[in-house]
């Protein structure tokens, strides 16, 4: 249910979003994909706490705040990036986006926790040349918890778990794994830009408009 802040003390409502008796809700707990989403397009929620494992692909707003606790559940993306097409028909000289599908993509400011005793909150790619979170340019995420992973069941290589385009810090207490390293040896924890070419490829590849900011300040970090 959602969590109404008054005077100081926490609250527990029963999925109402109009609090009875005033205060201000300003988090809920989502059990499903169409929950999530819901509270993500709600202005009222500050935070969002998983009650259950969820299969969706997350977009964090460019305007807005959010703390996403995954409270020991993971939160695991539902699209498979095709492999990316040979760029040869590209016009010489040109600059390309990156080609870039995760569980997550933030554009406004976040904040990732895992306030579960047994700390098992887990944010995974979907599949192959997926990955786990994407920080956009002039977006802001702050790693407080949870661990960070490929899809650990493909063959033949994956991609990068963390892409940080924008400003991101990384906390003790987050883990970000190549869960299965004798598949996906090839498989980067973390990005700042893509330039991944295929042979006879005509471009420049990708160069982000600014430069990325990351500050590491603890963290476990386990590759293949």
């Amino acid at each position: 249910g959602d969590k109404e802040i008054k005077s100081g003390t926490t609250t527990t409502t029963t999925g109402t979003t109009t609090p009875t008796g005033g205060g201000v809700v300003t988090a809920i707990t989502v059990t499903t994909k169409e929950e999530l989403q819901s509270a993500l397009a709600n202005s009222q929620y500050s935070t969002i706490i998983l009650g259950d494992n969820i299969s969706a692909d997350v977009t964090i707003p460019a305007n807005k705040a959010l703390t996403l606790d995954l409270n020991g559940y993971t939160l695991k993306g539902v699209t498979v990036a095709e492999q990316k097409p040979n760029a040869t028909a590209a016009v010489p000289g040109t600059i390309v986006d990156p080609f870039i599908q995760t569980t997550i993509t933030n554009e406004g400011t976040l904040t990732i926790v895992d306030t579960s005793s047994g700390k098992t909150g887990t944010i995974a790619a979907a599949g192959q040349y997926t990955g786990a979170l994407l920080n956009e340019i002039g977006a802001t995420a702050t790693l407080n918890g949870g661990m960070f992973t490929d899809c650990g069941d493909v063959d033949g290589g994956d991609w990068y778990i963390v892409v940080n385009l924008g400003n991101m810090k990384i906390n003790t207490g987050v883990i970000i794994k190549n869960t299965c390293p004798e598949k996906t040896s090839d498989t980067a924890l973390i990005n700042g830009c893509d330039q991944q070419l295929f042979p006879g490829d005509d471009i420049n590849g990708y160069a982000p408009a600014a430069d990325a900011v990351m500050t590491i300040n603890g963290g476990t970090f386990t590759s293949g």
